[in-house]
């Protein structure tokens, strides 16, 4: 049901209400949203959001963090992130050697999010790795230098 405000209107004597939207039913217009999974249940939320006054939706993302590569093979995470028998990070190690590239460093960002094949801007890096239901990115930033 949308918030309204209704005004009578008299229209060759027939009596009639027309729905006419009000004000921020709230009187903060930004909110924090989590855990959508979906376009879908974004667009759903964000349509309700707005159909009640919001105007403004703050994403709260989870920190970079800079990981060794021990690190990251002990981490419990990124136990399924395996490929041809071989962990993620060994194997991008390996994929990128052989297009003439090292890797300066590693960095893990995890969140619940579905990105779609869209996060994956240059495919001759990056990489969608699925292993057991749960999907891991390989993204991979050029850089000639870890500051």
């Amino acid at each position: 049901m949308n918030p309204c405000v209704c005004l009578p209107l008299l229209l060759l004597a027939f009596h009639s209400v027309v729905c006419v939207p009000s004000a921020p039913v709230y009187p903060v217009t930004a909110a924090l949203f989590e855990d959508r999974f979906s376009l879908k249940e974004w667009n759903d939320t964000i349509d309700l959001f707005t159909e009640i006054g919001g105007d403004t939706v703050w994403r709260q993302a989870p920190p970079l963090i800079r990981r060794s590569i021990k690190d990251l093979q002990s981490d419990p995470v990124f136990k399924d992130c395996v490929e041809n028998g071989t962990d993620c990070f060994t194997q991008a190690q390996q994929e990128l050697a052989n297009k003439g590239l090292q890797i300066l460093t590693f960095a893990s960002y995890q969140n619940s999010e579905a990105y779609g094949d869209q996060v994956l801007y240059c495919p001759q890096y990056d990489k969608k790795i699925t292993n057991k239901g749960i999907t891991f990115y390989r993204i991979v930033l050029l850089a000639d230098q870890v500051r």
